[in-house]
Formats: C-alpha cells, sequence, structure tokens
C-alpha cells in the first residue's frame, strides 16, 4: 500500500530560455537571467568614479578655504561624507556581478542607491549654495581664490551622480516589473495542483 504513493514532480515549463522538461527557474534564477550585468557594471563603475571626484573635490576645496570661517555652509565636507554613500552603492553594484544571490544583492544595492540618490541630492544642493554666496557677496573674487570654480564642479559632480542614481533606479524597477510578469506567466500556465 505505501509503495502506490504518488512521488513529487516538479511543475514543467516549455519555455526556449529553460528548454522542454525542465522545472520551473526560482526566482533568483530569473534575476540572474535578466539582470543587465553590463549596464550596471558600467553605472557602478561611474558611481565609484563621481564618488572619489567628489571626495577629492572637497578636499581641495576645503584646503583652499584655509583659515576662512565664513560660515557652516563652507566648512560642512558635504562631498566627503556623501561621496563615501555614494561609493559604498557603487561597490555593492559591482558585487551583483560576483555573487550567486543575484536577487538579494540587487535589493540590498537598490536600497544603497536610493540613500545614495538622498546624499546626492544633499551635496548638490549645499554646492549650489556655495556657488550662489560666492557669486552674490563676491567672497572670493579679489583674492583669485578658485573656490567658487571648485564648488562648481563639485556641484556639477554630484548632479551626473544623481542622475546615475536614477538611472539605476529605473534599471532595478524596470527588472523586478519584467521577473513579476514572467512569474505570473510561469504560475497561470502551470497551477499548482
Amino acid at each position: 500500500m505505501l509503495n502506490a504513493r504518488p512521488h513529487y514532480r516538479p511543475r514543467l515549463l516549455i519555455s526556449p530560455a529553460v528548454g522542454y522538461g525542465q522545472p520551473t527557474p526560482s526566482v533568483n534564477l530569473l534575476w540572474k537571467l535578466n539582470w543587465p550585468y553590463k549596464i550596471s557594471t558600467i553605472i557602478a563603475g561611474l558611481l565609484i568614479l563621481f564618488a572619489l571626484a567628489l571626495i577629492a573635490l572637497e578636499i581641495a576645496f576645503v584646503v583652499e578655504m584655509g583659515e576662512v570661517n565664513t560660515g557652516n555652509v563652507f566648512t560642512s565636507g558635504v562631498g566627503i561624507w556623501s561621496g563615501f554613500f555614494i561609493l559604498v552603492a557603487g561597490i555593492f553594484i559591482l558585487f551583483i556581478d560576483c555573487v550567486n544571490a543575484v536577487r538579494l544583492f540587487t535589493l540590498v544595492s537598490f536600497g544603497l542607491v536610493i540613500l545614495a540618490t538622498c546624499f546626492a541630492i544633499i551635496a548638490f544642493s549645499i554646492n549650489a549654495y556655495r556657488v550662489h554666496l560666492s557669486v552674490q557677496y563676491s567672497l572670493f573674487s579679489s583674492s583669485g581664490s578658485p573656490v567658487p570654480s571648485l564648488a562648481a564642479t563639485e556641484l556639477a559632480v554630484g548632479v551626473v551622480a544623481f542622475l546615475f542614481c536614477l538611472v539605476f533606479i529605473g534599471i532595478y524597477i524596470f527588472t523586478a516589473i519584467r521577473i513579476s510578469r514572467k512569474s505570473k506567466v510561469q504560475k497561470n500556465i502551470y497551477p499548482i495542483q
């Protein structure tokens, strides 16, 4: 009587991506198959580059400020801490290529990129205020200091880093929607019996 029990058989999927007679792929496998690795690697490299540029420009800005004590906006060090968070997000995006748990690391990278986006907004808003103050009050025009140009360059780098963070967020959302649709199609084709 016990020999007549039916054995468990995995659901079959007829798909050119997996092949006939193969079990349905897991969600992690769908993420592995559908994640745009080349684009995310390029975005990660550019985020790391812009984060290092933000840090270097902020260090140069603080060095050029020297003894001048004009207020907190000029001595905030915004490029260093915002560059750090953008750098961490870029490094985690690079880890997506190396790990097996693609779904988990894309989710973690997504969260870190949202955090980096917030810090990029803070970085370019503070640098815009720095540029505005230095132009409005002509703080450094008489001394020939490169402080306004450093702040403007840091502003441009912060805006570009912000845009690349938005591109990664868009890629993640697009991929998540596509994977969600594929998994729904598979569930409709082979419902659990």
